[in-house]
C-alpha cells in the first residue's frame, strides 16, 4: 500500500489479525482472500449474497453510508460505485490513474468492525448511557468540549476518494475518504436493502444490540427513521414491547411491494426453555 501511494492506518494492522483469526481456508493465504473472491462462491445463489457497511465520516448533519458486496463498492451519496478490486486505487475524474493491486478481506472486515475509530464525541455518547451520575456526565462533556477534541477521530480507515474531480461528487476535491464502523450510525443497517432495484421481499433482523438491556429497541427505532427518510417503505412497526418477545413479525396485507420485516432481538425464549440461554 505504500508503494503505490495509499494511506495506512491502525485498521490496516486489524485486519491482518482479523483475516489470520477468522479467514483460515486450506492452503489459501488468509491476506490474499479479497472482496471479488467471494463472487466465485454466491454466482449459483447457493449462500447469502454479502453487503459490508460502513461510514464516510462526517461532514454533512447526518452519515453518509458506503457499501461493499463482491462486485462493488461506493455510495450513493457520492454518486459512484467502482469495481471492488479497484478500491484504494487512485482516480481522476472517474478513471483509474494506476493499477493497485485490491485491498485484502480483512482489510474491509476491519473497516466495518472499527468502532474503536469513533470520535470523542461520538465515544462520549455511547459511553454516557451507561453513566447513570448526571454531575460526572457533564464534568467529561466539558472535558471533551475544552480540550477541543470532539471531532478527532482515533483510527480511522483512509482510502483514495474514487469520486475525486467528479461534479456530481459532494466530495470531489477531497483526496482521501476516512471510514468508520456503521454501527457508529446504527447497529441495524437496514438502509443498504433499500438500494433502488433491489426489491428485497423479506428482511430478519438479529439484533443483539448493547441497548436492549434498557428493554428498547433503540437500534431498530433509529434505522426505520433512515429507512423512511430515505423514502424507503416498511410495514407499520409497533415498537411497543417489541424487546420482550423472542421474535415479531410485521407485513402491509395492502402493500405487496413493502418488505416483511422479522425482528429476533437477543432475549430468552421462555416458551422454549428456561434453562436455556
Amino acid at each position: 500500500k505504500f508503494m503505490f501511494g495509499q494511506p495506512l492506518s491502525v485498521i490496516d494492522i486489524f485486519g491482518i489479525f482479523l483475516a489470520s483469526t477468522f479467514l483460515k481456508y486450506k492452503n489459501v493465504d488468509p491476506q490474499k482472500i479479497t472482496l471479488e473472491s467471494q463472487a466465485e462462491i454466491i454466482k449459483s445463489a447457493g449462500v447469502p449474497f454479502p453487503i459490508y457497511t460502513a461510514i464516510i465520516t462526517k461532514k454533512d448533519p447526518v452519515f453518509q453510508w458506503f457499501e461493499f458486496n463482491p462486485y462493488e463498492v461506493g455510495s450513493d451519496y457520492l454518486k459512484g460505485y467502482i469495481p471492488s478490486w479497484a478500491l484504494g486505487r487512485k482516480f481522476k475524474e472517474g478513471e483509474s490513474v494506476n493499477e493497485a493491486p485490491s485491498q485484502s478481506l480483512g482489510y474491509i472486515l476491519g473497516i466495518c468492525g472499527s468502532a474503536m475509530s469513533a470520535s470523542a464525541k461520538e465515544a462520549f455518547d455511547v459511553v454516557s448511557a451507561e453513566i447513570g451520575f448526571k454531575p460526572l456526565k457533564k464534568v467529561l462533556d466539558s472535558v471533551i468540549k475544552g480540550l477541543k477534541i470532539e471531532a478527532k477521530r482515533f483510527f480511522p480507515a483512509k482510502v483514495n476518494n474514487f469520486t475525486m474531480g467528479m461534479l456530481d461528487s459532494p466530495r470531489r476535491t477531497q483526496k482521501i475518504l476516512a471510514l468508520v464502523d456503521a454501527g457508529i450510525d446504527t447497529n441495524v443497517p437496514l438502509l443498504p436493502l433499500f438500494r433502488k432495484g433491489r426489491n428485497v421481499d423479506v428482511i430478519i433482523i438479529f439484533d443483539a444490540s448493547d441497548t436492549l438491556k434498557t428493554g428498547q429497541a433503540v437500534e431498530l427505532e433509529k434505522a426505520i427513521k433512515m429507512v423512511k427518510d430515505k423514502g424507503g417503505k416498511l410495514p407499520e412497526i409497533n415498537l411497543e414491547g417489541i424487546t420482550e418477545k423472542p421474535c415479531s413479525v410485521f407485513f402491509d396485507e395492502k402493500d405487496p411491494d413493502v418488505p416483511t420485516v422479522i425482528y429476533f432481538p437477543m432475549v430468552k425464549n421462555k416458551s422454549y426453555s428456561d434453562a436455556f440461554d
